[in-house]
């Protein structure tokens, strides 16, 4: 079939709105420090960066440092610089029991700095990880826990994060094994080509992190038998339960220092508001600066951890099925009936289509020359298009 592309060009207008723009009137350029090592064998890593302006968007990275650890026993463990501000050890290996570990930088223009000595926390694994229903300011849902062991010692404060991963799957109606392609042609013509789709665009598989401090404590918790702590709340009519849902949740166990070092930075809301003149012990954390008394923010950490995984569907909770997320425009185009619209118009708008990434769902051919196209927007016939159809190997 040859299809004669039609270019039209499209002059829109449109009113401008000048942005106000918001400036920091006082800017300290401070050294962050995210350092953490764990009882787990691998590689440890060390984040630096600069206090940034409110109108920056882009994160300072701190570059070229020196940055390395050293143990009780006289133990070196020395770290490179494997992508921006983030700094790697050189070897995997998993902070012990009965040991200080302390951490050491020097950054590029000579500056030094160094952590208080910091010991392993207890190891309170994670017992149980369930999700029940609840009712949460107005809103129905699932409210995922994990649970740890109430007598362990010195156990009290606890901080997670998570990673969720989820089915997505477009609606069976949209489902189709064809594919379609444009093909140059002669004197200026097109090929539309029809072809059995190669891979499978129908299921796909996003996978989130978590980007809040989830802190919680035994202090908080009323029942002492029962230490569950909340760590993730889905609202019945959440997309990610639509089909298949996976969250794995992984526990630091923290010194009280660090429990409330992590809990001043969520209550401040930022890193900015800890630059305050009139936040009173601006260096909360237990890094400080060797040479001076400059200012540092930051928390040296070495902590126990354990993760748990489950999978749920909103079916285990008698909900009903989600909305899919996008809403599914349709667009037929039928050849057989030119009435209402003339001459090349339908080509004009098919090739369109296609070019701009919308794919078809459904191809019906009522003879060889005159099919019907039915098209929808790329999110319902192709998932591929804002996640990856490759199956996760835990799925």
């Amino acid at each position: 079939m040859r299809i004669i592309l039609l270019i039209v060009i499209l002059f829109s207008f449109y009113n401008c709105v000048e942005p106000h723009r918001i400036e920091t009137e006082t800017y300290e350029d401070v050294l962050i420090i995210e350092g953490r090592i764990n009882d787990v064998v691998s590689v440890q890593k060390i984040k630096l960066s600069r206090a940034q302006r409110i109108e920056q968007i882009d994160e300072i990275s701190e570059s070229n440092a020196t940055i390395w650890i050293e143990d009780s026993h006289q133990e070196v463990f020395s770290f490179h610089e494997s992508s921006n501000g983030v700094y790697s050890s050189n070897i995997e290996f998993a902070a012990q029991p009965d040991t200080s570990y302390q951490l050491f930088i020097s950054t590029s223009d000579g500056k030094r700095y160094e952590s208080q000595p910091v010991d392993l926390t207890t190891q309170n694994a994670i017992e149980n990880l369930y999700a029940q229903t609840e009712t949460i300011n107005g809103a129905e849902g699932v409210q995922i826990y994990a649970t740890v062991n109430s007598n362990a010692d010195n156990s009290e404060f606890y901080r997670y994060e998570f990673e969720e991963t989820y089915e997505s799957i477009i609606p069976s109606e949209y489902l189709s094994i064809f594919d379609i392609r444009i093909e140059n042609g002669l004197y200026g013509e097109f090929d539309l080509i029809i072809y059995p789709k190669d891979e499978d665009d129908s299921t796909c598989y996003t996978t989130e992190n978590s980007s809040k401090f989830i802190l919680s404590n035994v202090f908080e918790v009323a029942d002492d038998n029962n230490l569950s702590f909340p760590v993730n709340f889905l609202e019945k009519t959440n997309h990610k339960i639509r089909n298949r849902y996976s969250i794995l949740v992984k526990q630091y166990v923290l010194t009280r220092d660090t429990y409330f070092f992590y809990k001043t930075l969520r209550d401040l809301g930022s890193v900015e508001n800890l630059l305050l003149e009139t936040q009173p012990g601006f260096v909360i954390g237990n890094v400080h600066s060797v040479d001076s008394d400059e200012k540092v923010i930051g928390f040296f950490e070495a902590n126990s951890i354990s993760s748990k995984r489950i999978f749920l569907s909103y079916s285990d909770f008698d909900f009903p099925k989600p909305q899919y997320p996008y809403e599914c425009i349709v667009y037929t185009l039928d050849y057989n009936d030119n009435t209402s619209l003339d001459g090349d118009r339908n080509d004009r708008i098919l090739i369109k289509s296609i070019l701009s990434g919308q794919k078809p769902f459904r191809f019906v051919e009522k003879d060889l020359t005159q099919p019907i196209y039915t098209f929808v927007n790329p999110e319902c016939g192709d998932c591929t298009t804002y996640s990856s159809n490759i199956i996760p190997e835990f799925w």
